[in-house]
């Protein structure tokens, strides 16, 4: 029996490790890696969370914590969080960065 469990063990390791492992919250029509969700927004920058508590609000925008205001890089400034998106203002222009992307159908 014990020299049958071995080699199972090693198979069972072998898929395991060739599996794709997918993050049990994330819903399944998104894909795990965090995207920025608005065409016009600039791919430069990823809005993985939004946390809204009676201390304050703070997004997670590449992996660093923000209040609105704070500056993302030298040109970059965090202007409004929202429920489901923030504004950023970069070069002059005000955009977009939602954390679920919009679903739109052109119209037949």
């Amino acid at each position: 029996m014990f020299k049958l469990l071995v080699p199972l063990l090693g198979l069972l390791t072998a898929f395991a490790a060739d599996a794709e492992w997918r993050d049990p919250t994330t819903p399944g029509h998104l894909s795990a890696t965090p995207s920025s969700a608005n065409v016009n927004a600039p791919s430069s920058f990823t809005l993985s969370a939004i946390l809204i508590t009676d201390g304050g609000k703070r997004a997670i925008i590449n992996g660093m914590t923000l209040k609105a205001g704070e500056y993302l890089d030298d040109d970059t400034r965090l202007l409004k969080i929202l429920p489901g998106h923030v504004l950023i203002r970069q070069h002059d222009s005000v955009k977009k960065l939602a954390l679920v992307p919009s679903v739109k159908k052109p119209l037949k």
